[in-house]
């Protein structure tokens, strides 16, 4: 009976298209009435729906067969899909589309999970952040941290500005980490010129004569300050500092234009080991 009803039926795609979009808008309002246990009120709102099509389409005149397919396709569109509702009969193959509406906006006023501002900083943020922390690295370097390290076999150096210094005086340290027991022993650290550069002493952590002191300043105008293991002693392993102090103008001196060399040898070296590095 079915069958013969369904071969008899030339569909009003009109009609259809009311009847679906009146559900919609029906199920539309009772979901933003709906605040409290949602999930147990949309299922039992599902299945009400549902039959409730069914019914409407039935009371119309639709048959049962072709009812089923509508209500199937009014499902597809109240998740957001645009359907075709599709319905055969002898006299061939009809189709009707109804698009969905626009979801109405979330009843409990609170925003979809993952809606809300990203946890990643944006771009502008990011670049602004590390300008902040380049900054913060320069001022720390220049307040006493030690700089980046430089090793070899035998020695290791680390350098930093002194945490005495002030805007016109300034100290540069060299921490030197003897690896093995050396038999020479040579530090340098050049400060470039600047506006008033001139030297105040120098000074070194070693015992009293194990290192000899010599500062020259060349014709371009940057200092040279020397300490040489003397002749015939011997630098165990351990940590010694070389520091060197100079004035300069309030503007001008830069640290990182100023470089360190050491150079160093065991009594079976063939060749010396040595580093190097800027403040």
């Amino acid at each position: 009976m079915l069958e013969a009803a369904a071969d008899e039926y030339e569909p009003d795609a009109d009609r259809l298209k009311a009847l679906v979009a009146a559900r919609i808008a029906q199920q539309s309002e009772e979901s933003e009435a709906r605040t409290t246990r949602r999930t147990r009120a949309r299922g039992g709102a599902s299945r009400r729906g549902g039959l409730g099509l069914l019914g409407r389409l039935g009371l119309a005149g639709i048959p049962a067969g072709v009812a089923l397919a509508t209500v199937g396709a009014a499902a597809a569109i109240a998740v957001g899909a645009t359907a075709t509702i599709a319905v055969t009969s002898s006299n061939g193959h009809h189709s009707v589309t109804v698009a969905a509406p626009t979801p109405s906006p979330n009843p409990g006023g609170s925003a979809p999970q993952g809606s809300g501002p990203s946890e990643s900083a944006s771009p502008a943020a990011t670049t602004e952040a590390t300008r902040r922390a380049t900054a913060a690295s320069s001022s720390a370097t220049s307040s006493g941290s030690p700089a980046s390290p430089s090793a070899s076999a035998l020695v290791a150096g680390t350098s930093s500005v002194g945490q005495a210094s002030n805007p016109n005086w300034s100290e540069l340290d060299l921490s030197v980490t003897i690896k093995q027991p050396l038999t020479a022993l040579h530090v340098t650290v050049k400060v470039s010129k600047c506006s008033g550069l001139s030297s105040t002493g120098s000074w070194n952590s070693g015992a009293s004569g194990e290192f000899t002191e010599v500062t020259t300043t060349d014709s371009a105008g940057s200092i040279t300050y020397e300490f040489e293991l003397a002749k015939g002693d011997t630098a165990t392993p351990g940590t010694l500092t070389f520091a060197v102090q100079f004035n300069h103008a309030t503007s001008g001196w830069a640290p990182q234009d100023d470089t360190f060399y050491v150079s160093a040898r065991t009594a079976t070296s063939t060749s010396a080991s040595s580093i190097g590095g800027a403040y």
